[in-house]
């Protein structure tokens, strides 16, 4: 991979030390006394909420299946997941709840430390990606990760399956699930990238009634 992104936490009071570089404001609230044209940020993680006893969290609505028969529909899920790591780049725990129509997913709160490293690697490999085309399919990966003897369907495809082979993409690069597995990345990218996301939806935690394991 490329040189590891460099990342700078910084009050929105202070003056960018390096201009022209991507802002992301994570605070529940618009900063008092600063104008959008001033602060200028490129996105705004502005959905946080503190409950009773002060501690940081985020309910968002997923148009998609977050659970469909009982199993996570993880590869919905990697947007959340983005979010509720930069939810922590302040230094202060998260705790996101995604709420879909057949069932939630609780993200619990990470060492801040932990979701740094986590975003520092995501982006490393996006750097990475815009070079060179990376052996990564997220449906796949994910069966892959469950240790599931359907990862090669999911896949190539089958029998009323669409395969994620469809993807020109994936297909000019990778025509078979064997391509796409034999240099041994697939299984590493799926580790670092995926594997952490994969652990959190079997975290325990006193979620409300009707969430999925």
């Amino acid at each position: 991979m490329t040189g590891q992104p460099d990342i700078a936490i910084a009050r929105v009071y202070d003056r960018p030390q390096t201009p022209g570089r991507a802002r992301l404001l994570v605070d529940r609230l618009w900063p008092r006394g600063m104008s959008k044209v001033e602060l200028a940020p490129d996105d705004w993680l502005r959905d946080i909420r503190l409950d009773q006893d002060e501690q940081r969290g985020r309910v968002v609505l997923e148009p998609s299946d977050a659970v469909k028969k009982g199993k996570y529909q993880r590869h919905n899920l990697v947007k959340h997941w983005l979010a509720h790591l930069a939810g922590h780049l302040g230094g202060q725990p998260l705790t996101t709840l995604i709420v879909s129509k057949a069932g939630n997913v609780r993200f619990e709160p990470l060492e801040p430390d932990d979701a740094r490293v986590q975003i520092d690697t995501l982006l490393a490999a996006w750097q990475d990606g815009m070079a060179r085309p990376l052996p990564l399919a997220i449906k796949t990966a994910f069966a892959w990760l469950d240790g599931s003897t359907s990862a090669r369907s999911i896949y190539e495809g089958g029998h009323q399956l669409t395969g994620e082979l469809e993807s020109p993409y994936l297909r000019r690069a990778w025509p078979s699930f064997d391509a796409l597995t034999a240099s041994g990345e697939f299984a590493r990218l799926a580790e670092t990238l995926l594997r952490p996301l994969f652990t959190a939806t079997f975290v325990k935690s006193a979620a409300p009634a009707g969430d999925q394991a």
